[in-house]
């Protein structure tokens, strides 16, 4: 049997699921090697949103949506995105969840979908100015978001599509937004928020965890020994990616419930560094983006596997070889 077989998608998922089940049961964050990067040929810039467990990527370069599959990128443009079309979340059974944007008499606007099959679903939020979905639980079952009501703010949310309930999670009073973006299979949802401090001053920025199961709710202001803390994804432990610091100029990797922080990228200030999606095996996208938000550049964090996760690897790759062999 040549190598290539060897690595066909459902061998390389059996392997993988040990290397997964060795990851959830320590649960300990693991070391990072430096982050590749990630371009479109073809393209200025390129943003990577989003991993599955399978390693497939979604993403968008100069507006125009990507999947990049087995080193292949394909495009994806919804019918009426006549501005741009992002795709930011995919589901391990390949469904995608993106936004398109539009000029709306002048005024540019937005609205969610999900594409399967081919077939786009238009995902928007009743009596919203604009809807952007921003992440898709690996189970495809609950979508993340903003919206933007008629008299301004930007509001959270996240769609749990077996029930069709909607969490939302509001603008401050004042009008400052809250952000929803990722989502995992348990429901755990994670975001920022401004908040008006009691009083006045200078609004207060941070991340938060919310299980849509009990409401409960937890705040944070510091990640990565880092103020201003914005969190973007999470994964099946728990870790969560985000950005924190003056400027958002480090992107990192963490657990907030036991306080392990891993920085994965700082750049100089004037730019930033975003991390957003992770999948269970803990790999992230990122990407940089200068001033302006005018050049931005992808790129993958990977794990750096310790001594003991090798060797499962290696026991998962002889079992797949002897079952070759057997046959």
């Amino acid at each position: 049997m040549s190598l290539a077989a060897l690595f066909r998608p459902a061998r390389v998922a059996a392997a993988a699921a040990l290397l997964l089940t060795a990851a959830a049961a320590s649960a300990a964050l693991p070391a990072y090697g430096e982050p590749e990067p990630l371009l479109r040929p073809g393209f200025a810039g390129t943003a990577p949103w989003d991993v599955n467990n399978a390693g497939v990527i979604v993403g968008e370069s100069d507006g125009v949506g990507f999947v990049l599959a087995g080193g292949v990128f394909s495009t994806v443009v919804h019918p009426l995105g006549s501005s741009a079309t992002v795709l930011n979340g995919i589901a391990d059974d390949g469904l995608l969840a993106g936004t398109y944007f539009f000029d709306n008499a002048g005024t540019p606007s937005s609205a969610g979908f999900l594409l399967a099959g081919g077939s786009f679903e238009t995902l928007v939020v009743p009596g919203a100015t604009s809807t952007a979905v921003r992440d898709l639980s690996p189970n495809g079952r609950y979508v993340s978001g903003t919206w933007i009501a008629a008299g301004g703010g930007v509001n959270g949310f996240v769609l749990d599509r077996a029930t069709g309930v909607r969490t939302d999670v509001l603008a401050d009073p004042s009008g400052l937004p809250s952000i929803v973006q990722g989502v995992n299979d348990a429901g755990l949802a994670v975001g920022s928020f401004f908040r008006r401090p009691e009083g006045g001053g200078a609004p207060l920025l941070g991340a938060f965890t919310l299980d849509l199961a009990t409401g409960e709710r937890t705040d944070y202001t510091l990640a990565a020994g880092l103020d201003r803390p914005r969190f973007r994804g999470v994964n099946a432990q728990g870790w969560v990616t985000g950005f924190a610091g003056a400027g958002a100029n480090t992107a990192f990797v963490g657990n907030p419930v036991t306080g392990e922080w891993t920085v994965l990228r700082t750049v100089a200030a004037g730019s930033n560094s975003f991390a957003y999606g992770i999948n269970d095996a803990g790999v992230v996208m990122g990407l940089d983006v200068t001033t302006g938000l005018t050049d931005y550049r992808g790129w993958v964090a990977t794990p750096v596997p310790e001594p003991a996760t090798w060797a499962l690897w290696g026991l998962g790759l002889a079992a797949l070889g002897a079952a070759a062999r057997r046959r």
